[in-house]
């Protein structure tokens, strides 16, 4: 594959076009076997650039998180804020791999009832929902 064509192929566009697919791809490096999530064109430990899509189950569980409501204008619109706070979290997945986004349905959640360790799922539908230029990946409660 040329490097064009692996700069297309493994990118943040495709990996979100996967989401909306129904699909969590994270691509892995023929080299040396390293997942990489999000996916990108050169393999963070080997500099390989030869790459195979690898699914993986979206079931994780909570790593961090953090309760805001000063929210950016994309929440806003969202319906969050000081009235209406959301968590951002960090999930850690089965495979290992971790993604940032936030939990949906959550806002009957006081911070302190909320753990480390919870056990969520990468919810497709409501991810591909996402029109923003950066998408973010929404979690539920397991």
């Amino acid at each position: 594959m040329s490097d064009t064509n692996a700069i297309e192929a493994f990118s943040t566009a495709r990996f979100f076009q996967n989401i909306r697919e129904g699909k969590l791809m994270a691509v892995k490096c023929k080299k040396c076997g390293r997942l990489a999530l999000p996916p990108r064109p050169v393999c963070p430990d080997c500099g390989g650039q030869d790459f195979d899509w690898v699914e993986l189950s979206g079931k994780g569980k909570i790593a961090t998180f953090t309760n805001i409501a000063v929210a950016p204008t994309f929440m806003v619109e969202k319906g969050h804020g000081r009235n209406n706070p959301y968590f951002a979290v960090i999930v850690e997945f089965e495979e290992g791999q971790r993604l940032s986004g936030y939990l949906a349905g959550a806002s009957g959640i006081k911070p302190e009832e909320l753990k480390i360790g919870t056990p969520v799922v990468l919810d497709f539908a409501l991810s591909a929902k996402e029109t923003d230029p950066l998408p973010t990946l929404v979690f539920q409660l397991a």
